[in-house]
Parts: structure tokens; sequence; C-alpha cells
């Protein structure tokens, strides 16, 4: 494996990192967003 070939993997695998970080978080929020309204509907 060439030197350049392992930069466009290890790019590769950084991006679908953070995709996949994103991901996790934004359904984090959603998840915080249903249980803070279901809280102020229960009021």
């Amino acid at each position: 494996m060439t030197s350049m070939s392992r930069a466009r993997v290890a790019r590769r695998i950084a991006a679908g990192a953070a995709y996949g970080g994103g991901g996790i978080g934004l359904a984090g929020a959603a998840a915080v967003g249903l249980v803070v309204a279901e809280v102020q509907l229960a009021r």
C-alpha cells in the first residue's frame, strides 16, 4: 500500500467517523428534546 492510498483511506475513515458522530449527536439531541416536551406536557 502506498502512502497516497493510505492517506486516502485515512481521510475516508475520518469522514465516516465525523458523519457517524454527527448522526449520533443529532439522535441524542432529538431524544432530549422529546423528553423535555413530555415533561412540559405532563405539567
